[in-house]
């Protein structure tokens, strides 16, 4: 089975938006962020009001506290504006000016016993079953994710327009995981 589409800016800002969203690794550091960092005030705050034996000493654990607490509502809402937003942007500007290197363009997917072959107008590459780690989907896309040779997951956009039907994309879809869960893969 073999599809063709062009593959835009849109699809790969549409693959950072789901990895940051789903990706165990983004869950990591929004936890370490918007619970850590308010914790850690909260923490502060109850050592240094427990340890004040000066007349205003106690005055900084109050404050660390009220940190901690305000924290746990402001920083969610910090994180998702501030960095996430920030690396999204700065994503997008790397796709304008250097389009080239983000594999944007037409694009041709072949499933093969060895695995998804990639031809693009400069390149071709197989992606081995072996290195697909999961194989998720949406509304608008397919997702492969696999470890890079660097060890970070790294996944595969594929949009769902592409497919003349749903039924094309559902016999897409299937044969992808049934050759990913082929045993000794």
């Amino acid at each position: 089975m073999q599809i063709q589409f062009e593959f835009t800016a849109d699809d790969a800002i549409a693959f950072y938006r789901y990895y940051s969203q789903h990706s165990a690794t983004a869950k990591v550091y929004y936890l370490i962020f918007a619970i850590g960092l308010p914790l850690m005030f909260l923490t502060v705050g109850i050592i240094m009001f427990a340890l004040s034996d000066l007349e205003y000493s106690w005055l900084g654990g109050i404050i660390s506290l009220a940190l901690g607490v305000i924290g746990f509502f402001i920083t969610p809402i910090w994180y998702k504006y501030q960095v996430v937003n920030k690396v999204e942007r700065a994503f997008e500007k790397l796709i304008k000016t250097k389009p080239s290197q983000m594999g944007l363009g037409e694009q041709t997917i072949s499933i093969s016993e060895q695995g998804l072959i990639c031809t693009t107008a400069t390149n071709q590459w197989c992606l081995p079953w072996s290195r697909i780690d999961h194989i998720e989907q949406n509304d608008a896309h397919i997702f492969i994710f696999f470890n890079s040779i660097f060890g970070a997951e790294v996944g595969y956009p594929i949009p769902k327009r592409v497919f003349a039907h749903e039924e094309q994309m559902i016999e897409f879809y299937d044969t992808i995981k049934d050759f990913w869960h082929v045993p000794n893969k």
